[in-house]
């Protein structure tokens, strides 16, 4: 399953819910989560993904505030399609 994938899934239970914050554990042979929160953060989301817990386990945090509109998704699936790419 793609990253995209994985996150999809857990932006449809946060909309679901209404939690503000989705977790990807993006596993060991994926691209390193400090490098996606690098781009994400560029790319204006709040990202958490430094500490010991989250970057022993390639793990990262979404924080989803306010209104999240299609186009702003759009900008997150192509951020997680090209992290490495959006962080240069």
């Amino acid at each position: 399953m793609s990253l995209w994938d994985r996150f999809r899934r857990g932006l449809e239970r946060t909309r679901e819910a209404l939690v503000g914050v989705v977790g990807a554990a993006l596993g060991r042979r994926t691209v390193d989560a400090a490098t996606v929160a690098v781009a994400l953060e560029r790319a204006g989301w709040l990202v958490a993904a430094r500490s010991r817990h989250l970057l022993e386990r390639n793990w990262l945090q979404l924080c989803l505030m306010g209104e999240v509109s299609a186009r702003d998704l759009d900008g997150l699936a192509d951020t997680l399609a090209n992290p490495v790419h959006h962080s240069a």
